[in-house]
């Protein structure tokens, strides 16, 4: 994944948005398939 390249150790903060925006897409992703 892209988006943790670019987040710091530290930044637990966007590190939860970015995985809850991927889970969001994910789910999406899913919804579409079944």
């Amino acid at each position: 994944m892209e988006i943790n390249k670019t987040l710091q150790p530290g930044d637990m903060g966007t590190k939860w948005l970015a995985e809850k925006k991927y889970d969001n897409l994910l789910m999406m992703k899913l919804k579409n398939l079944g």
